[in-house]
């Protein structure tokens, strides 16, 4: 639709804009990265100076899984260790929470299930059942009305927003 421009790059050290940007989202990529400290420092300086990097990253290293591996992931995060790595780029921290909170007890259930198995289990990309994605849609709806006005105690995934000033 050529809303913005598209350019292929790669973290930490290839990113290919000229220009600085007011807003970075990296929705689930600092995971697949090696140096993460490395690639926010690199994404802190296409920043402007009142610029902002919203970051969502996978929680808890003990729901690490065969689907961490097959997706490629390096780490999974508490909430202390994203904020550390952030605090280290000499950014600061703006907001802080977990989310998927209200699915988490199905998500626990599913990766204690997997284990029993002890076996790799292939995952496959494909749409939920009707009531299911409705179901999905729902509590994401209402996790998301809260998430601006709180912080969530735990929850599968981690929502940072982080300032250069």
């Amino acid at each position: 639709r050529e809303l913005c421009p598209v350019k292929k790059g790669k973290l930490p050290n290839d990113i290919p804009f000229e220009f600085d940007f007011d807003l970075i989202c990296t929705l689930d990529v600092i995971e697949h990265i090696e140096d993460d400290l490395e690639s926010i420092l690199s994404l802190k300086e296409k920043l402007t100076n009142k610029g902002k990097l919203v970051i969502t990253v996978p929680a808890y290293k003990f729901l690490w899984s065969y689907h961490d591996i097959e997706s490629h992931h390096k780490r999974r995060y508490t909430r202390k260790d994203l904020i550390l790595v952030i605090k280290k780029s000499g950014m600061r921290v703006v907001y802080c929470s977990y989310f998927c909170t209200l699915l988490s007890p199905f998500f626990l259930l599913n990766r204690f299930l997997e284990k029993l198995q002890l076996k790799k289990r292939r995952y496959e990309e494909k749409l939920p059942p009707s009531f299911l994605n409705k179901f999905l849609q729902f509590t994401f709806k209402l996790e998301n009305f809260f998430l601006p006005h709180l912080t969530l105690p735990f929850g599968v995934s981690i929502i940072l927003v982080a300032s250069k000033d």
